[in-house]
């Protein structure tokens, strides 16, 4: 029996489309993962310059913040510094002016009367 059959032909034929549909899949798998990988490596370095642009952008914004603080810190100091100067002068005007002043009377001329002479004992 070495005629082949319709089934060893069919099968052979099967075999050859499975064989050759195995190496397109695998062609096309090879290049999808290189797609993919190459993918991976854009994605990761954007992230990384996405991360060191925030830590960056992050670093200006704290520095920003804590210059800001120090100016808050220092009018707010001023101002306590200002207010109780003011409050202080005010409370002294008013006591100054406030209290009661004892009544000035005008002292009356000064007259110089003359003494008398005082007799001396005569001379002998």
């Amino acid at each position: 029996m070495d005629t082949p059959t319709e089934k060893d032909y069919i099968d052979a034929k099967l075999q050859a489309v499975i064989e050759r549909l195995n190496g397109e899949a695998k062609a096309h798998q090879l290049a999808t993962d290189a797609r993919l990988d190459k993918l991976n490596q854009t994605i990761d370095a954007g992230l990384k310059s996405v991360r060191e642009e925030s830590s960056t952008k992050y670093a200006q914004l704290e520095a920003s913040f804590h210059r800001g603080q120090s100016e808050v810190i220092k009018w707010v100091v001023g101002a306590i510094l200002a207010s109780t100067a003011v409050s202080v002068s005010t409370i002294a005007v008013l006591l100054v002016h406030s209290a009661p002043k004892p009544p000035t009377t005008a002292p009356g001329p000064i007259v110089i009367y003359p003494q008398p002479a005082t007799a001396t004992p005569a001379a002998r």
